[in-house]
């Protein structure tokens, strides 16, 4: 980054792209006052330190602003400082690099560094023969390029690591050329010149320490001018100002080394010229204008065409009048005039307020059909600035413009949607802060197809190739049909809603859950998974035989039917538990026996058919229930006299239902009535009190074995 160090305002420059453009009028700024300490401020690095000069009866002395602490810098013996103000260099790792005469010689010329979070001060030496050094740039790395000089002529040098180099000549360089290094950037590459005083003056970059000319085109009646301004950054771009034959006017241009090299010609009506340059490629500029009474020295500044004035800050408005320098934040350093306020001078930063990384959450719409006009599209998300633009695979779109900070919006052109495509979708905010979001597609295509039924949907293993029916929505003609988005087929197009697929045979022959998606033209352009599966049918149970047991059983043999024979391997599982092989499988009926300790307490018992995959899987339940046995604890009356006829008894208990019947002595069931779950009423008929005896009388609720303890009737003589 190089700095003019003079007392002009500052501006920002123009940029070689539009992407740069947008870049150098970012973001909202604030006004941030700088310590009077500081009379000449001349530098501030990336991590906003601000170098400078105090005053005092005696003259200026070196200052360095950091963490908001001005320090008066030592080491100004036995250097005496020479053209104080240009003599001192600061880099973005707060390092200082100074020149001057060594005290008691004036034409011995030391380079020194100091690091100011160390404290440590290095003097790089000299080249024999060479009483002086002089350095002229100074990168982050703390690499120096300047010259060295004697009463008999200059030397180019690049100091690095402590050690002194010098970069070769480019093959064909004229005999006796002087060529001179201006800049280095971050990377280490050395920019430079070389003149033999006949042809002019060639611009030279030495990357890797290998030479090469730069295409450097003169504007017409103009005549370069390195002495003026001549700076090198870390994007390729080489900044250089142009004078006018009689030097009335001047201007600059910038050459970005690309394949082939873009040059960016800044010639105006009137004179203009950079001030700073930094990392992003922006330039901070003067250019003449008419005072009309204004206050300051005949220029006015800006940033591209944007003029720095009318900045309002604490309910006043202020203008640049003096500038410094730019750094890669785009803060700028400068002096700025109170309007209408007699004679109210300050010295300020220019910050400008980071903006946040931008993200997309989505795009509306995210597609479109071929063969569209033209079509806005808004992107949603976070972070968005109003100096953020849209990116569309890589380029900058004109038509892209802020909504809020949560969306943009970018029109597609209709020459982009001529034919299926995927457009990235990028927004990028310049710094300070910012940057590249995320990406989001936009698809130029036809429709995504929607599955809603395929029939059948279930195919029987090693049936061969099967046809199935697709039916649903936005079939295209051109589409396919996948399975388990490995298998392709081409089907039969009936309509924009059905299509017609054969299943290959390598599919049903291997049992299994597949997916089916039909796949319109474009780019992503699946429709979501519909289910296919090849297997047997699932096993069903029709009835089972017992549905309904008593408690307490301690062994069961459950009989399950069906509609058609099962599989030999199919076996029994109740609730859930580990699969029972049946003791016989007799066509469609299984017989298998319950386990006992599911017949211990009352509930009812899931039952399924369970099988392999293949052979249909899993059956839906069948319950078993295991009641809770009827308990008969009294008869009223419980005896009778022979011959008595037909007598009503009352039953006495728990767990009576509605539908329980009685039985005596186990013969056939009687008619009875349900008074409540404890009573039960029966008429006991003439046929039993006919004959004197002992009688058993039991409740029976519906289910197998579901009867209650016996009591006796007694019929006497």
């Amino acid at each position: 980054m190089k700095c003019r160090i003079a007392a002009f305002a500052v501006t920002f420059g123009m940029l070689a792209t539009a992407q740069a453009q947008a870049q150098a009028q970012a973001h909202e700024r604030v006004l941030v006052d700088v310590p009077l300490s500081i009379s000449f401020p001349t530098k501030i690095n990336n991590v906003g330190d601000i170098l400078g000069y105090g005053s005092e009866i005696n003259g200026l002395y070196p200052v360095l602003l950091h963490n908001s602490v001005v320090v008066r810098l030592p080491a100004l013996n036995p250097i005496i400082v020479i053209g104080m103000r240009n003599s001192y260099i600061l880099n973005n790792n707060s390092q200082i690099m100074y020149f001057g005469y060594t005290s008691g010689s004036s034409g011995d010329i030391s380079t020194r560094v100091l690091d100011t979070k160390t404290g440590i001060t290095v003097d790089i030496g000299k080249i024999p023969g060479y009483p002086s050094t002089i350095g002229t740039s100074l990168n982050d790395s703390g690499d120096i390029v300047g010259y060295a000089y004697s009463p008999t002529g200059r030397l180019p040098f690049l100091w690095r690591n402590g050690q002194f180099s010098q970069l070769p000549l480019p093959v064909g360089a004229p005999v006796g050329a002087a060529y001179s290094y201006r800049s280095l950037n971050n990377r280490g590459d050395v920019l430079g010149d070389m003149s033999n005083g006949i042809d002019g003056v060639s611009v030279l970059i030495w990357r890797d320490g290998v030479p090469t000319f730069l295409p450097m085109p003169t504007p017409a009646n103009r005549d370069i001018s390195l002495n003026q301004f001549f700076a090198f950054n870390d994007k390729d771009q080489v900044l250089t100002t142009y004078h006018d034959y009689h030097y009335v006017t001047s201007n600059y241009h910038i050459l970005t080394l690309t394949t082939p090299p873009i040059i960016d010609n800044y010639i105006g009506t009137v004179t203009s010229e950079p001030i700073s340059f930094n990392n992003l490629g922006d330039v901070l500029e003067r250019y003449a204008y008419i005072l009309n009474g204004s206050p300051g020295n005949g220029w006015a500044y800006r940033l591209t065409n944007i003029p720095l004035d009318g900045i309002v800050s604490g309910g006043h408005t202020y203008q640049f009048v003096d500038a410094y320098c730019i750094n890669d934040n785009v803060d700028v350093l400068g002096k700025v005039y109170q309007v209408n306020s007699g004679i109210i001078y300050k010295t300020v930063v220019y910050k400008a307020i980071p903006a946040p990384v931008p993200q997309i959450t989505g795009l509306t719409p995210d597609r479109a059909i071929p063969g569209m006009p033209s079509i806005p599209v808004t992107i949603n998300g976070a972070g968005f600035d109003p100096d953020s633009t849209v990116l569309l695979n890589g380029s900058v779109q004109a038509s892209s413009h802020y909504l809020s900070a949560t969306q943009m919006q970018v029109v597609i052109p209709a020459s982009l949607m001529a034919q299926p495509r995927t457009m990235a979708i990028k927004v990028v905010t310049p710094a300070p802060g910012g940057g590249a979001s995320n990406t989001q597609y936009f698809n130029v295509t036809v429709p995504r197809a929607t599955i809603l039924n395929i029939n059948p949907n279930r195919l029987f293993p090693g049936a061969g190739a099967a046809q199935i029916t697709i039916n649903g929505l936005d079939f295209d003609p051109g589409a396919v049909v996948t399975v388990n988005d490995t298998y392709t087929i081409t089907p039969t197009f009936v309509s924009p809603y059905q299509l017609t697929a054969i299943v290959p045979s390598s599919v049903t022959d291997t049992a299994g859950s597949y997916f089916v998606r039909v796949v319109n033209p474009g780019w992503s352009n699946a429709s979501t998974p519909a289910p296919l599966t090849v297997a047997l049918p699932a096993p069903i149970i029709s009835l089972i035989s017992p549905d309904r047991v008593g408690v307490g059983l301690t062994s069961l043999k459950l009989n399950l039917y069906g509609p058609y024979n099962y599989q030999p391997t199919v076996k029994v599982s109740f609730n859930g538990g580990a699969p029972v092989t049946p003791e016989a499988i007799t066509g469609s009926r299984v017989t298998v026996p319950v386990p006992s300790s599911l017949l211990s307490n009352p509930g009812n018992i899931m039952v399924r058919l369970v099988d392999s995959f293949e052979h249909g899987g899993s059956s839906a339940p069948a319950t078993l229930a295991v009641a809770t046995r009827p308990t008969l604890t009294g008869l009223t009356p419980n005896h009778t006299a022979v011959g008595a006829g037909a007598v009503t008894v009352t039953l006495s208990g728990s767990n009576f239902e509605a539908s329980s019947t009685i039985t005596i002595n186990n013969g056939a069931p009687l008619a009875m009535a349900f008074v409540s779950p404890t009573q039960l009423r029966v008429l006991v008929p003439s046929s039993v009190t006919a004959v004197k005896g002992n009688y058993v009388v039991r409740v029976v609720n519906t289910g197998y074995s579901n009867f209650s303890n016996p009591q006796a009737f007694t019929v006497t003589p």
